[in-house]
């Protein structure tokens, strides 16, 4: 006798345990797992999907932990997740960049790490890629099952606001070496310096937290004489954050390479338009939301179009808008449940659904 459809419906039994997923990314410090969104978003998309969660930070900690399948971010250390998931016969995913800090490829990473890397692609059961241009950049390498699933944008948490835009310039990066050389802070800097001569008024706010570059950003600011008219307030509380991108002309931030450009996105989320740089993951993701300058001077012209144009400014903030609707929470979560089913990975019961501002 077939079963109806109330009592196919029925939850499993409490006895039956949902199926655990080891959600594995080497981190040193753990509270980054809330604090950064692609962390953030991917774990609560596993929770509302039914898997329960198992969070490892260490190499060390694989073997004292027995989930079903594993979650692994980046395929330097996700190396060691994907063996060990060989050897114990479990499903692994992989997913992160093969993008070096000054725009290569896979190919251009050292041989030391290159190799992980690699291995890595071949030992996982699927890889993702956060963009096309990341795959573009993986050379001759084929990875084992690919798949291309967009970062997504906390849009309950990231909105635009009803105000006044302000004469201000903003910046979002940590300001070490590497950051500074990879997000083209110091071009930035001139590109705001040369925008200053014919807007004297604005302000720039360039935000992140205080690293090993601190003393070369502040020599920077000090040879282009904007002391008086740049902030380094550190790093800073979401909410200021948040009324800083609600509030700005605009948003600055070129690169010399992305995975996604999350950062971007979560900008014109707020309503801020972006001036940026024609760096191929910012195209692919963005296209004409953005408004594009290749050198300082071309940053700093568009920086002037947004401040002396209302209807441009108006037309790119609705265009951002736009854009980064198109990158949603619940997109990314979908995109993930239909990759991890094909894959034979079902929850014995779905979780309720929550809101994506409520996550923790």
């Amino acid at each position: 006798m077939s079963r109806s459809a109330s009592e196919a419906a029925e939850p499993a039994p409490a006895s039956v345990r949902a199926t655990r997923v080891g959600f594995f990314v080497r981190i040193a410090d753990p509270r980054q797992l809330n604090v950064l969104e692609f962390y953030r978003n991917d774990r609560a998309a596993l929770r509302e999907l039914g898997f329960e969660v198992l969070t490892i930070t260490r190499v060390r900690q694989l073997p004292r932990v027995s989930p079903d399948f594993y979650y692994c971010w980046w395929f330097g250390f996700g190396f060691f997740a994907a063996l060990w998931a060989r050897l114990r016969g479990r499903v692994c995913v992989l997913i992160g960049n093969v993008h070096t800090q000054d725009g290569g490829g896979l190919d251009d990473w050292p041989l030391a790490k290159r190799l992980p890397m690699k291995w890595a692609m071949r030992l996982a059961t699927a890889t993702i890629f956060t963009s096309h241009a990341e795959v573009t950049r993986l050379g001759a390498t084929r990875p084992r099952n690919p798949h291309v699933v967009y970062h997504a944008v906390n849009l309950a948490r990231h909105q635009p606001a009803d105000v006044e835009r302000a004469p201000l310039v903003v910046a979002i990066t940590h300001l070490t070496r590497t950051n500074v050389a990879r997000k083209m802070v110091l071009e930035s800097l001139e590109a705001f310096a040369l925008f200053r001569t014919g807007h004297p008024d604005y302000k720039m706010v360039l935000v992140g937290e205080h690293g090993d570059a601190l003393g070369v950003v502040r020599a920077k600011i000090a040879a282009l004489g904007i002391e008086g008219a740049v902030e380094l307030p550190g790093r800073v509380s979401f909410e200021r954050k948040l009324a800083l991108l609600q509030t700005a002309t605009a948003y600055l931030q070129p690169s010399r390479c992305e995975g996604f450009g999350l950062a971007i996105l979560e900008a014109e989320a707020c309503g801020c338009p972006v001036v940026t740089n024609h760096e191929p993951c910012i195209v692919e993701i963005s296209g004409d939301a953005v408004l594009y300058g290749d050198t300082p001077s071309e940053l700093a012209m568009q920086l002037a179009r947004l401040a002396g144009d209302a209807a441009l400014w108006r037309q790119m903030r609705e265009r951002g808008l736009a854009n980064a609707r198109r990158y949603s929470y619940e997109a990314r979560r979908e995109q993930l449940c239909e990759l991890l089913a094909s894959l034979g990975l079902k929850p014995v019961t779905l979780a309720a659904p929550t809101t994506p501002g409520a996550r923790a």
